[in-house]
């Protein structure tokens, strides 16, 4: 089998042996009551920081030495009535830990020649008055082990993520998938999404040759994600 599904929450792994995972790549929920599936996706900040906590520890403890951890996520959200610095707050997760920052780029999303869009919860003047994250990402790569930060990382990409496929409201968009493979992956790679959704990630890991381990909260997503991967297995 080329891939496992788990249909549950990441915060445990236990599926996973230590040390068995080449790249983990994720995407995770900005809790701002977003609907995935039956999931609104809102809880009480403090519940939500411990998800995240939970979550990139067993990645830590999953991945190889000289494995690599991407993380892509807003800048910045705003979520009941506090702006948070999202990204900020991810890498002060792994201070202390195996996981160091080594590459750290800038991606906009929802543009017009290269002009940000206000997304829903931003009016025109990009003031929030709701819930809303903001259109400029970062992604994070952390290594396991004796890496050191690039001086020469911060490249500015520019692409804009499909809406609601296969009923994910915000599903990896396949230009950032290919440029985190192209940059990352080798084949016979074993490579986990720990926010799955419908299987984007997957289906190219697959197609390239690869393992991939998937877990997801929502039956609907696991239930999509398997069955385009028996239709790539089939194809190939």
């Amino acid at each position: 089998m080329n891939y496992r599904i788990f249909n549950k929450s990441s915060i445990s792994m236990e599926e996973v042996d230590d040390q068995s995972v080449d790249l983990v790549v994720a995407g995770p929920p900005y809790n701002i009551g977003t609907r995935y599936g039956s999931n609104p996706d809102s809880a009480p900040h403090s519940e939500y920081v411990h998800m995240l906590r939970q979550v990139f520890k067993e990645c830590e403890r999953i991945l190889r030495p000289g494995g690599s951890l991407v993380v892509e996520c807003a800048d910045t959200m705003y979520a009941n009535g506090s702006y948070i610095a999202l990204s900020g707050l991810i890498q002060q997760f792994f201070e202390g830990t195996s996981l160091v920052l080594v590459n750290r780029d800038v991606s906009f999303t929802l543009t017009q020649a290269g002009i940000e869009l206000p997304e829903h919860g931003w009016d025109p003047h990009f003031t929030a008055h709701g819930n809303a994250h903001s259109n400029c990402h970062q992604i994070l790569v952390f290594e396991k082990g004796s890496g050191t930060f690039s001086k020469k990382s911060g490249q500015i990409l520019y692409y804009d993520y499909p809406s609601n496929e296969e009923g994910h409201p915000c599903p990896f968009s396949e230009e950032f998938i290919s440029l985190m493979l192209d940059w990352y992956f080798r084949p016979g790679m074993v490579v986990l999404d720990p926010f799955m959704g419908t299987g984007r990630l997957g289906r190219q890991v697959l197609q390239r040759g690869g393992t991939f381990y998937g877990y997801d909260t929502e039956l609907e997503f696991c239930q999509t994600a398997e069955a385009s991967f028996q239709k790539i297995l089939r194809e190939n």
